[in-house]
């Protein structure tokens, strides 16, 4: 999490500083984590692919039933912190002197700045607590793993940024569009293990949670060009 909120803090440097575009930021970092992970693979573990194995985390019983699979999803210390998060982000937004001008220094920073906000501080906090939370979900999808891979997030990172789009900046919509992303991404390894005889099935398989997305992202920008469209505030 320390290591998520660092590259955060360096992609707000990067832009409010050097005034660099964010999405031009964005793919050099990703290069850049890409890259890294692989280098620290190398220098660690002497293999540029994937860690040793570790010890997965496990919270509740180690059945293999449906029941104990779903006690285990439940009582995921992740899956609650998420589901935490889900409900405090509206609260904090709104609600909270640090919300207030989180969304004053996105909405309208010159007017933040004229109100005496620090715009460029509230804006490096606030990427540096989003870097460690996703940095969290790259952590627990290690222990999921049962070790660390390169390129292991498959994307997923650009998936749910496209929830976010999707959501109109709600936290609940955007959890529920991350569900039915899983859940299509589920889909997929369930059609994978059904089809393993015929191999262009199962390709097929694989880029279900993908179409899924570009689809969402295509109706959400039909929906913002509509007269009097437009995504939630």
């Amino acid at each position: 999490m320390a290591a998520g909120a660092a590259l955060s803090l360096g992609h707000a440097l990067i832009v409010e500083r050097a005034r660099v575009h964010a999405v031009v930021s964005g793919i050099a970092l990703n290069l850049l984590a890409y890259a890294g992970t692989r280098l620290l693979l190398r220098g660690l573990y002497d293999s540029a692919s994937s860690s040793p194995p570790i010890e997965g985390f496990r919270a509740g019983p180690t059945g293999r039933t449906g029941a104990a699979l779903l006690a285990r999803v439940l009582l995921d210390p992740v899956v609650l912190a998420a589901a935490l998060a889900i409900a405090a982000t509206p609260l904090l937004l709104a609600r909270t002197r640090f919300g207030l001008r989180v969304r004053a220094a996105g909405e309208d920073p010159a007017a933040a700045a004229a109100a005496g906000v620090p715009v460029t501080r509230v804006r490096c906090a606030a990427l540096a607590l989003s870097g460690a939370l996703c940095a969290l979900g790259g952590a627990h999808l290690a222990y999921d793993q049962h070790r660390f891979d390169s390129g292991m997030s498959n994307g997923r990172g650009f998936i749910a940024l496209a929830a976010v789009v999707v959501s109109g900046l709600r936290a609940g919509r955007a959890a529920l569009a991350c569900l039915l992303f899983g859940a299509l991404e589920a889909m997929q390894i369930a059609l994978q293990s059904a089809a393993r005889g015929a191999s262009r099935a199962a390709d097929l398989a694989q880029l279900l949670p993908y179409v899924a997305t570009l689809v969402a992202l295509g109706l959400a920008a039909r929906r913002g060009a509509a007269p009097g469209g437009g995504a939630a505030p």
